[in-house]
Order: structure tokens, then C-alpha cells, then sequence
């Protein structure tokens, strides 16, 4: 009987490790395609990054390309003094005999637009000031 018991009992066991054995095996077939399906999505989104990443960098270098020589101009022009084009608009104001001057007279209005630019702000912020510029103060 102790004999009985022990085949019964290790036959089921080998039927159980088989059973076992066969759904691992399936599991590694389904994991297996699963696992290439996740690779290939994986490579797809990170391809498609790259290709975004890579016109995102054309953009950057075409920026780039437009604004350095802007940005060379720039750093080789003098500095904006405020107290000096303050004193030039003054200066201008005062030598008008009280004639009232176009904007465009008073900025110059043809010339570098870098200077009509900061006579511009120039007298914007002596007017925001509140510097009455026909006497200069």
C-alpha cells in the first residue's frame, strides 16, 4: 500500500511538474511575443523622438543662423547711455526757438534705426518722467 501511495503520489507529482512545465513553456511563447512587441513599439517611439528631436535641432540651427549676425551687430555697437540721448533730445528741444517738432524730426526720422530706436525710448521715458524738456529739467 506504502508502494501504491507513492507511485500515486509521484505520478501526480510528474503530472503536476508537466502541467507546470507546459503552461511555463506557453507563458514564455506569449512573453516572448510580447516582449518583441514591446521591443519594436519601444524602438518605433523612440525613432519617432529622434526624428522629432532632429527637426526640432534644423529649426534651432536655422534660428540661429538668422539671429548671430544680428546679435554680432549688436554686441559691436556702442552701449545706450540714457543721460547722453536724454542731453541730445534736450539739446534738440532747446535749439527749436519753441517751434513745435515732429516726432520724426526729433528722433531722425531716416536714419539708423538702432539710434531712431533709442531716441524713441529715449524720450518715451523722458515724457514718462515727467522731464519738462523745453527748459531741460
Amino acid at each position: 500500500p506504502d508502494d501504491h501511495h507513492d507511485i500515486h503520489s509521484s505520478a501526480v507529482t510528474a503530472l503536476e511538474e508537466s502541467q507546470r512545465e507546459a503552461l511555463t513553456n506557453a507563458d514564455i511563447k506569449i512573453s516572448y511575443g510580447d516582449l518583441v512587441r514591446e521591443h519594436v513599439s519601444k524602438f518605433t517611439d523612440e525613432a519617432r523622438s529622434l526624428m522629432r528631436v532632429s527637426e526640432l535641432r534644423e529649426r534651432v540651427l536655422a534660428w540661429e543662423s538668422t539671429i548671430s549676425p544680428i546679435l554680432d551687430t549688436e554686441e559691436g555697437a556702442s552701449p545706450y547711455d540714457i543721460c547722453a540721448y536724454s542731453r541730445r533730445l534736450i539739446t534738440k528741444l532747446s535749439g527749436s526757438s519753441g517751434e513745435v517738432l515732429q516726432l520724426t524730426e526729433l528722433v531722425g526720422g531716416g536714419g539708423d534705426r538702432r539710434e531712431i530706436s533709442r531716441l524713441f525710448l529715449t524720450s518715451l521715458m523722458l515724457a514718462s518722467s515727467g522731464i519738462n524738456a523745453e527748459y531741460g529739467e
